[in-house]
This record gives structure tokens, sequence and C-alpha cells, in this order.
């Protein structure tokens, strides 16, 4: 599943340097979040100096910031100055081409707000640049989910209230939040592998969250965090393609040919080297699929079809589901 709709990534020109993980200021704090040796915080930009490396085609950084609220961490106080520093690109348009790297793009002006995680370095007053994220003010949503996030963190694992918390912030409309949570359930494991499956298929259906939200969370339930194709007909894998085929049929119109992908790609894989195996697999999962019902996935396909889809799962999921 590895391949399931793998994104493009646009040309990025001509090979740059390339850097240690520890040198790049990632754009994603998420990670970060369960680490207990990181400090997440919010802070101004008091100043930021900048030196050219001409021999390095790259130029050194020296941001001094101003703790405004430490989210986590005991080794950060608020109202501390403390100092960042990392390489960037000399060249704009390469920085533009290098955007994974928050030192090419964060502007770092005065007043600038940012949530960052922290490492300590060498230096009282020095600190390592983990992640950085720009914010318009602290009442911006991403400071907030980022506390929530980090309270979800610190309630007590397996616990009713962790699971729940976990649940709502799947379908928080804040990208932040709804991560980290896709992330707990998921890669790392937080709740059941099957308590993880339905809550984002809870999630997938909640008004709370706009349609562009929900592409993420159904990628991550039909990967295999969650869909164990080669166990079959399971209960895991029955909340997959059941909730896939619901997307399929109830879901926003515009996203159908994604459901379809997906779908498609959780169900003309290979199950068995055994042809009667891999067809009796396939069709377990499909008859399991009672809501909703066989009819209105047919012809959603079917529909699809008649307005000319090239894709070449479309016929196969019908041909299966007819034949289920």
């Amino acid at each position: 599943m590895a391949a399931v709709l793998a994104a493009a990534t646009p040309g990025m020109g001509a090979p740059q340097k390339r850097r240690t993980p520890v040198e790049r200021l990632s754009p994603d704090l998420v990670p970060f979040i369960p680490d207990p040796n990181a400090v997440l915080a919010l802070v101004r930009v008091i100043s930021c100096a900048v030196t050219p490396l001409p021999q390095q085609q790259e130029e050194q950084l020296v941001v001094h910031l101003e703790t405004l609220d430490v989210i986590h961490g005991e080794k950060l106080k608020a109202g501390e100055p403390i100092e960042i520093s990392g390489k960037r690109l000399a060249d704009e348009d390469a920085r533009y081409r290098s955007h994974f790297d928050k030192w090419n793009v964060l502007p770092f002006q005065p007043q600038d707000l940012l949530i960052v995680a922290l490492a300590p370095g060498q230096r009282p007053a020095a600190w390592i640049g983990l992640a950085a994220e720009q914010v318009a003010s602290a009442a911006d949503p991403a400071v907030a989910a980022l506390h929530r996030a980090s309270s979800i963190e610190h309630t007590p694992a397996g616990s009713p209230l962790r699971a729940a918390a976990l649940e709502e912030a799947l379908s928080s409309p804040t990208d932040l939040l709804q991560r980290y949570a896709v992330e707990a359930v998921g890669r790392r494991a937080a709740v059941t592998r099957q308590a993880g499956a339905e809550m984002i298929s809870r999630a997938l259906f909640s008004e709370r969250i706009p349609p562009d939200a929900r592409p993420p969370l159904a990628l991550k339930l039909a990967s295999r965090d969650f869909y164990h194709f080669e166990e079959g007909a399971e209960p895991v894998n029955f909340v997959v393609i059941r909730t896939l085929a619901r997307l399929l049929v109830d879901g926003d119109a515009a996203q159908r040919p994604l459901w379809t992908q997906l779908l498609g790609a959780s169900l003309t894989i290979e199950f068995s080297k055994d042809p009667h195996k891999d067809a009796e697999m396939r069709s377990s999962l499909i008859r399991a699929v009672t809501d909703p019902a066989p009819q209105r996935v047919v012809a959603a396909l079917e529909q699809q079809a008649a307005q000319g889809s090239k894709d070449p799962r479309v016929p196969k999921l019908i041909a299966a589901w007819k034949a289920r």
C-alpha cells in the first residue's frame, strides 16, 4: 500500500548540499510533541543577524527570540531571551525550492510570532531549532492546537479520557491537531488497531472537518497501520473497506476519484498466490459491506464510468462488487 497515491514531487532544480536533520528547521511540529526532550513554545522574533557565506552559497542566521509561552518543557521559562542559529541558501529561488527547510522560508522579521520545537544548545541562551511554524497572533488556532496536543500527550496512556480526546482531535478543523491525532492512533498505536480504525472512520464523516481534511484521514486508514490485506476478512479490514465504500457513495462528489483509487488499491491487490483463495478473500471483504448497499456502490462506480473515468480500477471494482 505504500505506493497508493504517491504524491508527485516537483523538480527541485540543481541538487543542493545535503544537510543533517539537526541543521534543518522542520516545517512539522507534530513529531516533537511526544518527544520528552523537546521544548515547545510560542516565541517572538526580536532580531535576525545575517552573515553571507559566499564559498558555501549560503547565509548564516542568528535569530534572537523572546519566549512568550512555554507549552511543554521545564528547561525554558516564559520571558527568557533565547537564540537559535542555522543556515539558509543564499539564492532566493533556491530557497523557495527548498521549502522543506524552514530556515529557507521563514522571514524572521522583528515582531514575527513562531511556534517552535527546541532542544537545549551548548550555551544557556542558545537553543537548537528543531521545527517552526509562523503564526499570526497568540490567538492563532495553531497555538491552541499545540496546547491541546501537548495536553492530550500528557493524559495517562490507555485511559478512556485520552482515547476520547484523540477521537475529538481527529475531527479537528485545525491541521496541526488532526495530524497529531492521526500519528498517535496510527503509527504510534496510542489505541488498539481496531479502536483507531473505528475512530478514524467516525471522524471522516464528522461535520466538524472541511472536505480537504478528509483525504489524510482516509489515506491513513488505508495504510499499513490499519489495513492488513494479507489477513483478509477480519474486523479491522472490514472497517477500512466499509468506510471507503461509504465515502465513495456518500462523500464529496469532487473527491470521488480519490475514494475510488483508495478502494480500488485496497481490493484489486493480490491477496493470495492461490487464485481461488485470492478471489474468496476479496469477495469476503466485499460481502461484509452491507451499508452502503451493494447496488449503491455499483451505481456510484457506473456513474464514474459513464462520465468517462480513465481509472482502470473502476471496471474491476464494478465486476468485483457484482460478483460478490
